[in-house]
Protein backbone atom coordinates (compact mmCIF):
# COMPACT_ATOMS: atom_id res chain seq x y z
CA UNK A 1 0.00 0.00 0.00
CA UNK A 2 0.90 3.66 -0.37
CA UNK A 3 -0.07 6.72 1.55
CA UNK A 4 -3.18 7.88 0.11
CA UNK A 5 -1.92 11.45 -0.50
CA UNK A 6 1.36 9.82 -2.58
CA UNK A 7 2.11 11.45 -5.65
CA UNK A 8 3.30 8.54 -7.69
CA UNK A 9 0.36 5.68 -6.76
CA UNK A 10 -3.04 4.78 -7.96
CA UNK A 11 -5.59 4.61 -4.86
CA UNK A 12 -5.03 1.45 -2.87
CA UNK A 13 -7.53 -1.17 -3.73
CA UNK A 14 -8.54 -3.39 -0.25
CA UNK A 15 -9.61 -7.05 0.13
CA UNK A 16 -13.51 -7.35 1.16
CA UNK A 17 -12.36 -9.57 4.16
CA UNK A 18 -11.26 -9.44 6.13
CA UNK A 19 -13.29 -6.13 7.71
CA UNK A 20 -10.38 -4.80 9.98
CA UNK A 21 -7.28 -5.20 7.91
CA UNK A 22 -8.05 -1.87 6.03
CA UNK A 23 -8.28 -0.01 9.78
CA UNK A 24 -4.99 -1.91 10.96
CA UNK A 25 -2.90 -1.33 8.29
CA UNK A 26 -3.79 2.15 7.83
CA UNK A 27 -2.65 2.86 11.61
CA UNK A 28 0.43 0.47 10.76
CA UNK A 29 1.21 2.53 7.76
CA UNK A 30 0.45 6.12 10.16
CA UNK A 31 3.04 4.52 12.59
CA UNK A 32 5.49 3.99 10.10
CA UNK A 33 5.21 7.12 9.05
CA UNK A 34 6.46 8.51 12.69
CA UNK A 35 9.07 5.83 13.28
CA UNK A 36 10.86 6.94 9.65
CA UNK A 37 10.30 10.82 10.86
CA UNK A 38 12.27 9.84 13.40
CA UNK A 39 15.08 8.15 11.90
CA UNK A 40 15.17 10.71 9.14
CA UNK A 41 15.62 13.06 12.19
CA UNK A 42 18.62 11.59 13.49
CA UNK A 43 20.10 11.28 10.21
CA UNK A 44 19.96 14.96 9.59
CA UNK A 45 21.53 15.26 13.28
CA UNK A 46 24.33 12.88 12.52
CA UNK A 47 25.22 14.66 9.30
CA UNK A 48 25.08 18.41 11.08
CA UNK A 49 22.08 19.27 8.87
CA UNK A 50 18.86 21.29 10.17
CA UNK A 51 16.47 18.53 12.17
CA UNK A 52 13.72 19.17 9.72
CA UNK A 53 15.96 18.64 6.47
CA UNK A 54 14.84 15.21 5.12
CA UNK A 55 11.18 15.34 6.82
CA UNK A 56 10.30 18.30 5.04
CA UNK A 57 11.55 16.72 1.72
CA UNK A 58 8.91 13.45 2.83
CA UNK A 59 6.47 15.79 3.42
CA UNK A 60 3.96 13.86 1.30
CA UNK A 61 4.44 10.59 2.44
CA UNK A 62 5.08 8.71 -0.87
CA UNK A 63 6.00 5.82 0.60
CA UNK A 64 5.32 2.46 0.00
CA UNK A 65 4.88 -0.41 2.22
CA UNK A 66 4.65 -4.49 1.27
CA UNK A 67 3.34 -6.98 3.35
CA UNK A 68 5.47 -9.83 2.03
CA UNK A 69 4.62 -13.86 2.48
CA UNK A 70 7.90 -16.59 1.97
CA UNK A 71 6.40 -20.20 1.63
CA UNK A 72 7.79 -22.94 3.57
CA UNK A 73 10.61 -24.87 2.25
CA UNK A 74 9.65 -27.74 3.49
CA UNK A 75 11.64 -31.36 3.41
CA UNK A 76 11.14 -31.15 -0.39
CA UNK A 77 12.59 -27.86 -1.10
CA UNK A 78 16.14 -28.70 1.07
CA UNK A 79 17.69 -28.91 -2.26
CA UNK A 80 16.63 -25.34 -3.08
CA UNK A 81 17.90 -23.80 0.20
CA UNK A 82 21.04 -22.77 -0.57
CA UNK A 83 19.30 -20.91 -3.91
CA UNK A 84 18.30 -16.86 -2.80
CA UNK A 85 14.64 -16.41 -2.49
CA UNK A 86 14.85 -12.93 -3.03
CA UNK A 87 18.04 -12.17 -5.20
CA UNK A 88 20.51 -9.19 -4.24
CA UNK A 89 19.79 -5.63 -4.73
CA UNK A 90 19.03 -1.95 -3.15
CA UNK A 91 16.51 0.26 -1.92
CA UNK A 92 15.58 2.76 -4.28
CA UNK A 93 13.99 5.47 -1.31
CA UNK A 94 15.80 7.04 1.49
CA UNK A 95 15.54 4.60 3.80
CA UNK A 96 13.66 0.96 4.63
CA UNK A 97 11.71 -0.12 7.33
CA UNK A 98 11.96 -4.06 7.94
CA UNK A 99 9.96 -6.05 10.16
CA UNK A 100 10.60 -9.63 10.47
CA UNK A 101 10.00 -12.32 12.31
CA UNK A 102 11.72 -15.08 13.70
CA UNK A 103 11.96 -17.75 10.42
CA UNK A 104 14.70 -15.62 9.26
CA UNK A 105 16.65 -15.47 5.58
CA UNK A 106 17.84 -12.00 5.63
CA UNK A 107 20.97 -11.79 4.60
CA UNK A 108 23.22 -7.97 3.42
CA UNK A 109 26.38 -7.71 1.90
CA UNK A 110 29.91 -6.19 2.95
CA UNK A 111 32.10 -3.98 1.61
CA UNK A 112 34.34 -6.80 0.76
CA UNK A 113 31.25 -8.32 -1.24
CA UNK A 114 30.85 -11.31 1.64
CA UNK A 115 26.99 -12.10 2.36
CA UNK A 116 26.14 -11.97 5.84
CA UNK A 117 23.00 -13.20 7.39
CA UNK A 118 20.72 -10.72 9.50
CA UNK A 119 19.49 -12.64 12.34
CA UNK A 120 15.99 -11.50 13.48
CA UNK A 121 15.98 -9.70 16.83
CA UNK A 122 12.99 -9.77 19.03
CA UNK A 123 10.92 -6.06 18.88
CA UNK A 124 13.31 -4.41 17.07
CA UNK A 125 13.19 -2.69 13.24
CA UNK A 126 15.28 -3.13 11.08
CA UNK A 127 16.94 -0.09 8.98
CA UNK A 128 18.36 -0.37 5.33
CA UNK A 129 19.48 2.88 3.95
CA UNK A 130 18.82 3.65 0.12
CA UNK A 131 19.73 4.72 -2.92
CA UNK A 132 19.13 8.53 -2.84
CA UNK A 133 20.21 8.51 0.69
CA UNK A 134 23.80 7.20 -0.89
CA UNK A 135 23.48 10.13 -3.13
CA UNK A 136 22.93 12.79 -0.88
CA UNK A 137 25.71 11.94 1.44
CA UNK A 138 28.44 11.16 -0.86
CA UNK A 139 28.74 7.75 0.71
CA UNK A 140 28.60 8.13 4.36
CA UNK A 141 25.62 6.66 4.44
CA UNK A 142 25.90 3.62 2.00
CA UNK A 143 23.29 1.76 0.12
CA UNK A 144 22.61 -1.25 1.70
CA UNK A 145 22.95 -4.40 -0.77
CA UNK A 146 20.85 -7.26 0.51
CA UNK A 147 18.86 -10.19 -0.17
CA UNK A 148 16.33 -12.95 1.29
CA UNK A 149 18.05 -16.93 1.49
CA UNK A 150 16.96 -19.78 2.96
CA UNK A 151 15.34 -19.44 6.37
CA UNK A 152 16.88 -21.47 9.41
CA UNK A 153 17.73 -24.58 9.49
CA UNK A 154 15.43 -25.07 12.09
CA UNK A 155 12.37 -22.68 10.47
CA UNK A 156 12.73 -24.72 6.82
CA UNK A 157 8.76 -25.75 7.18
CA UNK A 158 7.68 -22.71 8.19
CA UNK A 159 6.78 -19.61 6.48
CA UNK A 160 8.04 -16.48 6.41
CA UNK A 161 6.30 -13.14 7.51
CA UNK A 162 7.83 -9.77 6.86
CA UNK A 163 6.59 -5.86 6.17
CA UNK A 164 9.01 -3.74 4.39
CA UNK A 165 7.83 -0.13 4.26
CA UNK A 166 10.08 1.61 1.83
CA UNK A 167 10.26 5.59 2.40
CA UNK A 168 10.48 7.44 -0.58
CA UNK A 169 11.09 11.55 -0.97
CA UNK A 170 9.04 13.65 -2.37
CA UNK A 171 8.77 13.40 -6.28
CA UNK A 172 10.23 17.03 -6.97
CA UNK A 173 12.52 17.00 -4.06
CA UNK A 174 15.68 17.29 -5.52
CA UNK A 175 18.68 14.92 -4.09
CA UNK A 176 22.09 17.19 -4.02
CA UNK A 177 25.25 16.32 -1.95
CA UNK A 178 24.58 17.85 1.40
CA UNK A 179 27.28 20.57 2.50
CA UNK A 180 28.69 18.74 5.62
CA UNK A 181 29.50 15.35 3.24
CA UNK A 182 31.65 17.06 0.70
CA UNK A 183 34.85 19.47 0.68
CA UNK A 184 37.75 20.13 -0.94
CA UNK A 185 39.36 16.33 0.30
CA UNK A 186 36.11 14.76 -0.67
CA UNK A 187 34.27 15.93 -3.92
CA UNK A 188 31.33 15.05 -4.24
CA UNK A 189 30.42 12.01 -6.47
CA UNK A 190 26.77 12.18 -7.65
CA UNK A 191 25.28 15.18 -9.91
CA UNK A 192 22.13 16.36 -8.57
CA UNK A 193 19.14 15.00 -9.32
CA UNK A 194 15.28 14.63 -8.45
CA UNK A 195 13.57 11.95 -6.93
CA UNK A 196 11.62 11.39 -9.69
CA UNK A 197 14.22 11.22 -12.44
CA UNK A 198 15.72 8.57 -9.92
CA UNK A 199 13.07 6.45 -9.81
CA UNK A 200 12.84 6.56 -13.43
CA UNK A 201 16.43 5.76 -14.15
CA UNK A 202 16.29 2.76 -11.62
CA UNK A 203 12.64 1.22 -13.18
CA UNK A 204 14.73 1.47 -16.96
CA UNK A 205 17.33 -0.36 -15.03
CA UNK A 206 15.73 -3.12 -13.98
CA UNK A 207 12.61 -3.43 -16.27
CA UNK A 208 14.14 -2.48 -19.19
Amino acid sequence: MSGEHAQRHPANRWPPRPQAFRPVMERFFHACVNTADAVLHAFAIALETPREFFVEKHAAHDHTMRVLHYPALGKAGQDDAAKPRAGGHTDYGSITLLFQDDVGGLEVRTLDGEWRFAPPIPGTVLINTGDLMQRWTNDVFRSTPHRVGASLAENAERDRYSVAFFCHPDMDAEIACLDSCHGESKPAKYPPITAHEHLMERLGATYG
